[in-house]
């Protein structure tokens, strides 16, 4: 191959690769729309977000999901005081319960 065929094979092998990757991530709107609307396609052609697998659309809606949700809440000892933990060889400050779960020796 010579000069701007090399260069067009190199980027359309690259553009793949980014593809493969975004699309395994889940990926976000802006990359996974520059890669449809530069990989494969002509230049009249638009990218439609119906190109997309099914599978790619099921694993955004779940993540979707799972934003959306309501966090989480936990609640909290009033009577578990925070300490030094020494825990693999540095020392952090956590709840002396979680210390001791993590295999900490508390402070």
């Amino acid at each position: 191959m010579q000069g701007p065929m090399k260069a067009h094979a190199r980027k359309s092998v690259l553009m793949a690769l980014l593809a493969a990757l975004v699309t395994t991530l889940g990926g976000c709107n802006e990359i996974s729309g520059m890669l449809d609307a530069g990989a494969g396609k002509g230049k009249d052609e638009p990218s439609k977000a119906s190109d997309a697998p099914t599978g790619a659309q099921s694993a955004r809606e779940k993540l979707d999901a799972y934003y959306d949700r309501e966090p989480r809440t936990v609640e909290q000892d009033p009577n578990d005081p925070i300490v030094s933990c020494r825990l693999s060889g540095s020392t952090q400050f956590m709840r002396k319960n979680d210390c001791v779960l993590r295999g900490g020796s508390a402070s």
